[in-house]
């Protein structure tokens, strides 16, 4: 079905909290991203207390 979660990582020099998710083409459209979206966000920042999560999309991502 596919996977994500909230990691620390580098982006052009600059570390961050990340979020990111991929899911398979099979997945989409079932709401599946936004409940997991909802509960990883909600956990980032209730239960890790970061203070900012970032997202970076392809440029080639349709969706």
């Amino acid at each position: 079905m596919g996977f994500g979660g909230v990691s620390i990582r580098s982006y052009t020099d600059t570390v961050i909290n990340n979020f990111g998710y991929r899911f398979s083409p099979e997945s989409s459209g079932k709401g599946l991203a936004t409940e997991f979206v909802n509960y990883a966000v909600s956990y980032g920042f209730g239960e890790l207390k970061l203070p900012e999560i970032c997202v970076v999309v392809r440029p080639d991502h349709l969706a």
